[in-house]
């Protein structure tokens, strides 16, 4: 049961500030880390002598859960889209910010988990032996959004209208 009430804690849990993943930076920064040289050194050293793996049913199977995940968690990022248009303007000063770091954040906060669970795209095309898609780009993108999510729930930047640019400067 501790186990069970462990992993809820970690998931729903909205005290998003305290998660280990948030307070330590070191966690998705190693994580990135592991991802780029598995994916830019270690694996097609790995593959280079081995026949690629079959993971056609385990893609699919990876692919639908990716899909039902992001369609649910894109139908609660617009139910707190609309709820809180109104504030908008001025909406991190709004008595509606701590309602929506509140009920919303944890939204935010499983976007950031699901970006760690994406990474496993990049393990099936070195698995598979497709480097050509394992692009300096697509690795890049895969790490930037990562770090773009863990500064975002780091920082409490939740609800403001910022794009990419703005948050790579920042970074």
């Amino acid at each position: 049961m501790a186990v069970i009430q462990w992993i809820y804690n970690f998931l729903f849990h909205p005290d998003i500030q305290q998660k280990f993943m948030i307070k330590d930076a070191s966690v998705s920064f190693t994580i990135i880390l592991v991802y780029i040289l598995y994916t830019k050194l270690f694996g097609p050293l790995m593959m280079r002598n081995r026949k690629a793996f079959k993971l056609n049913k385990l893609m699919v199977l990876h692919n639908f859960e990716m899909a039902a995940a992001n369609a649910y968690l894109a139908k609660e990022c617009t139910k707190g889209f609309i709820k809180y248009w109104n504030s908008r303007c001025g909406f991190k000063k709004s008595p509606a910010y701590a309602d929506f770091l509140k009920e919303d954040g944890i939204t935010v906060w499983l976007l950031f988990l699901l970006k760690h669970l994406e990474l496993i795209d990049t393990v099936f095309f070195v698995l598979r032996k497709k480097f050509n898609q394992v692009s300096f780009l697509h690795v890049f993108h895969h790490s930037a959004v990562i770090l773009i999510y863990w500064w975002i729930l780091k920082t409490n930047e939740l609800g403001k209208s910022h794009n990419y640019s703005d948050y790579l400067k920042k970074i």
